[in-house]
């Protein structure tokens, strides 16, 4: 084996890298599939040798302990590269793992922080804007029930931000069209079966159809108008703001806000709101402590202080 390819080899013993360790471990089993073929072909010539007298037979002799050598010490830096890839690679997936959970766990860190920041009083300004609104519905309503002399009814604020109001038909464009129909019933003929109508006489012709009785019918060309139309359109109400939810940021205490049974109505709005006011944050373990009493095995054991009498 030449030196450069052992200082190649030894390096890649040193490398931190699975780069060039891959490439040097590469060049090892190359070196060890050559390494065996000359020891392959050296045992192929020992008869040659044997025969050829004792000068020969120690030239080759000599030659064969240097393939051997060269084919032990390849398959030693073989051995010795995957055992060293293999460290290496473990270690890059550490690494790897250990830049993964860093970069993780500064996002997550930085959510918290923002979220911590931001969505308590988010949530108390969306929360407050559901009783808002509720208060505005309520008075609509009440306005509603005796309106003043020339007033039309008010809308509630959703309403008239949220809901699309009806529209009715409106035409964009008229024009006269011909089109096929059945002499008979004055259905259309579909579109796509125009190319079978034949005998065309001005506006009379005949279609083929098959089925059970073959035949043809008569079919008639007559004048229409066709309107291109935007359709009708009832008022579309959109989602309520009551009917979101707003967790409390964190588990046992209040939502900020949270949907009742009924979000269609402002007086079951503003109950729930009151209720939610009213709520407390549930209590964690260590604010209501247990007693426990547990057996004691040794009976031997000393007895307990005697509880203070009651004043």
């Amino acid at each position: 084996m030449e030196m450069g390819i052992i200082d190649t080899l030894k390096n890649a013993l040193k490398a931190t890298a699975s780069g060039p360790v891959e490439a040097a471990l590469d060049k090892a089993r190359q070196e060890e599939t050559e390494a065996g073929a000359a020891l392959q072909a050296l045992v192929d010539r020992r008869s040659q040798a044997l025969l050829a007298g004792d000068d020969a037979l120690r030239r080759f002799k000599a030659e064969q302990a240097q393939a051997e050598e060269r084919l032990e010490r390849a398959s030693a830096f073989v051995a010795a590269l995957e055992a060293q890839l293999t460290d290496v690679r473990e270690r890059e997936a550490e690494s790897a793992a250990a830049a993964k959970y860093r970069a993780a766990k500064k996002l997550s860190d930085a959510a918290a922080s923002r979220l911590a920041e931001i969505y308590p009083r988010a949530a108390r300004e969306l929360a407050d804007l559901v009783r808002q609104c509720a208060e505005a519905d309520l008075a609509v309503q009440e306005a509603n029930q005796n309106l003043p002399a020339g007033k039309g009814a008010l809308q509630g604020p959703e309403s008239l931000l949220r809901d699309l109001p009806p529209e009715e038909a409106r035409v964009l464009k008229r024009r006269r069209v011909k089109r096929w129909t059945f002499e008979s019933s004055g259905h259309l003929i579909p579109t796509e079966r125009e190319a079978e109508i034949q005998s065309i006489s001005g506006d009379n012709a005949v279609i083929q159809h098959g089925g059970l009785t073959p035949g043809s019918s008569k079919v008639v060309r007559r004048v229409f108008e066709e309107q291109t139309v935007v359709p009708a359109r009832r008022r579309e109400r959109g989602p309520r703001l009551a009917e979101l939810f707003l967790p409390a940021l964190r588990a046992g205490e209040p939502p900020f806000w949270s949907p009742g049974h009924e979000t269609s109505y402002p007086e079951s709005i503003l109950r729930r709101v009151s209720e939610l006011a009213g709520l407390k944050p549930r209590l964690r373990p260590e604010d209501q402590p247990e007693i426990l009493l547990i057996p004691i095995e040794d009976q031997d054991e000393p007895d307990a202080e005697p509880e203070p009498e009651a004043a």
